[in-house]
């Protein structure tokens, strides 16, 4: 119950700061927000005045908690509700049988504006609604044609959005919202505390506090907290005959920690295919969070292109230093860390939760970007591509793992149903718990990536072109990775060319050839593949006889270099050859660290000019 109770305290100390009369408030407790389609204007004798349609609008109105966890049955909302509930005559125009719904929705309407002392504007909107000309005056004023009544889609469109009613006042001289009147909501806070009973024990408050069942949805129509009907046979599984037996929770509890939980979400958290993670202090403050940007959380900019590891770990200390300055991240302060899965349309699960010190939460997300980084490509301030070592943001890694194709197939799938859709789901999860428990990278997506890498065919283009640039990129995030997850080996985004590992020798051929074939042909960016591209894989599996071939392959483009560029090409290889001697001989596979002397060594040739 410690997510309950963590979502509380954070209801309760944005409510005492002051924070709840800035733009983006959380919830108060028996309202709820709701996208509105229609809007009705009355005149003050009620009369209807004219209407609107709404692209996106979204208001609060008054919920109570049968309405915010109905899940088909026709229980309305005490003020607003979906047009089928609120037009009497929707019935006969539609074609379908809604008078189940709109008589539930007057019989509360008129228990509410029955009560002495009710808000006037109440029975204002009850006597319009009796008329049940609501339908016939929407299509008067053109928001309902004849084309929303042609399908069932376009109807139900129509028959489930919500509407809203203002009303005009005489004295403000413009049209007033019912459901923004104080007195509407304050009579709606004494009608819902008076309304609720089932007094009892409230595992996470500890208080005997007016008890619910029915909790409200988190998003869309899943439900955190449920339990189904008890007419079900096992519905408990034989360990309890009710609910109650199981956990007893507040209204009011619940409807803190769900309302909080949403702001929080929507404010500075994580959603995507299915997914929601979000890091926060009780205490209100905006934390990193473990999906944010690189280039954005450190401020960089275009101007900003690190080179080295060294100015990389500099940086880095700076701006961690900079953030601990920040009262939420001290030591006696906590950061919360929640991630929710849905993995039906209807549930959601509580898959990763964590409490710890602000302090140490920084210290984990230090140990994460000292250990993965590598020279590649981010997007500055300027909308612009640059290159630099950077930590790759868990999009940039997600390509890497998956394809770009099947993330944004992975996007495209809104239910999050789809097996390559829950894939990704999961690897999301486990990539930001990695980065908020400062933990290395996973050592299968880390290979997976890698071996991606080794198959630079594949990197094409809707069109079948081959994409270098994106190979290169990933290869990059690859070995960012490797660096992370690999702790039997040191990877360095810098050349080491005193080094005689076997398989970092064979890159750094395989780069020297690459880039003296595509000068050979002033072809550098061009969509063609060297030989040393098309042998990238052979070299891994079979370097020493992949080598001798692919001498023999470039040997061809060597005359149309000039002697001194050819000669600096030759006396590169022999040294390198040289480093490696008896080694190179050996045809056995080649280790990760191969990808990371094609990289180092292509950098080289390609941005320190050594050739003459």
């Amino acid at each position: 119950m410690s997510w309950l109770t963590s979502l509380n305290e954070t209801y309760d100390n944005f409510a005492k700061s002051g924070l709840s009369d800035k733009t983006d408030p959380i919830i108060q407790v028996g309202f709820i927000e709701k996208n509105v389609l229609f809007t009705v204007y009355l005149n003050k004798d009620g009369a209807f005045h004219s209407a609107s349609k709404n692209d996106k609008k979204t208001i609060l109105i008054p919920s109570s908690p049968s309405a915010a966890g109905r899940t088909g049955s026709p229980t309305p909302y005490p003020l607003y509700d979906e047009l089928r509930y609120m037009a009497g005559d929707l019935s006969e125009i539609i074609g379908l049988d809604f008078n189940i719904y709109f008589e539930n929705y007057i019989k509360a309407l008129r228990d509410w504006s029955g009560i002495e002392g009710s808000p006037c504007a109440l029975s204002i909107l009850l006597a319009y609604l009796e008329k049940k000309t609501l339908t016939k005056d929407l299509q008067g004023s053109g928001c309902i044609s004849e084309k929303d009544l042609s399908s069932d889609s376009s109807k139900e469109k129509i028959y489930k959005g919500m509407v809203e009613f203002r009303i005009y006042d005489e004295s403000a001289r413009e049209f007033v919202g019912i459901a923004e009147m104080p007195d509407i909501q304050k009579g709606w806070r004494e009608r819902l505390i008076a309304s609720l009973g089932n007094v009892g024990f409230c595992c996470a408050s500890g208080e005997n506090v007016p008890i619910t069942d029915n909790h409200p949805k988190l998003f869309g129509n899943t439900k955190l907290i449920s339990s189904k009907d008890a007419q079900r046979i096992f519905q408990y599984k034989g360990r309890f005959t009710s609910a109650d037996e199981a956990c007893t929770i507040g209204y009011e509890t619940s409807e803190k920690a769900h309302n909080t939980l949403r702001w929080l979400i929507k404010r500075q958290g994580f959603s995507h295919f299915n997914l929601n993670f979000v890091a926060w202090s009780k205490e209100c403050c905006k934390v990193v969070q473990p999906a944010d940007d690189f280039a954005g959380l450190f401020d960089l900019d275009a101007q900003i292109e690190l080179d080295t590891a060294e100015d990389y770990s500099k940086l880095i200390a700076s701006r961690l230093s900079g953030y601990q300055k920040n009262p939420a991240y001290a030591p006696s302060k906590q950061v919360i860390l929640i991630g929710l899965e849905a993995a039906t349309p209807g549930r959601i699960s509580i898959n990763y939760y964590e409490e710890l010190g602000g302090n140490e939460y920084l210290d984990r997300l230090g140990r994460w970007y000292k250990n993965c980084f590598w020279r590649i490509n981010w997007y500055g301030k300027d909308k612009k591509y640059h290159t630099g070592i950077v930590t790759p943001s868990v999009d940039k890694i997600g390509n890497t793992v998956f394809g770009r194709d099947a993330m944004i197939s992975a996007s495209r799938d809104l239910r999050g149903e789809k097996s390559g859709t829950k894939l990704i789901r999961h690897f999301y999860l486990d990539m930001l718990s990695c980065i908020a428990g400062g933990r290395r990278m996973p050592i299968g997506y880390t290979m997976t990536a890698y071996h991606r890498v080794l198959r630079p065919q594949s990197f094409r283009d809707r069109n079948g072109r081959w994409q270098r640039n994106d190979w290169i990129d990933c290869m990059g995030v690859a070995l960012a990775m490797l660096k992370s997850a690999d702790i039997k080996e040191e990877y360095n985004v810098a050349l080491n060319e005193q080094e005689k590992d076997r398989s970092y020798l064979f890159g750094r051929l395989l780069a020297v050839a690459d880039v003296m074939e595509s000068r050979a042909l002033r072809e550098l960016d061009s969509e063609r593949m060297t030989n040393a591209v098309r042998l990238f894989t052979a070299m891994q599996q079979r370097p020493a006889s992949t080598w001798l071939s692919l001498e023999l392959k470039i040997s061809q483009y060597k005359s149309k270099l000039g002697i001194a560029s050819r000669k600096w090409y030759e006396n590169l290889i022999d040294s390198i050859y040289n480093l490696g001697g008896e080694a190179l001989s050996s045809n056995s596979p080649l280790s990760p660290r191969f990808i990371e002397g094609y990289h180092n060594q292509r950098y080289e040739l390609l941005n320190k000019k050594k050739e003459n």
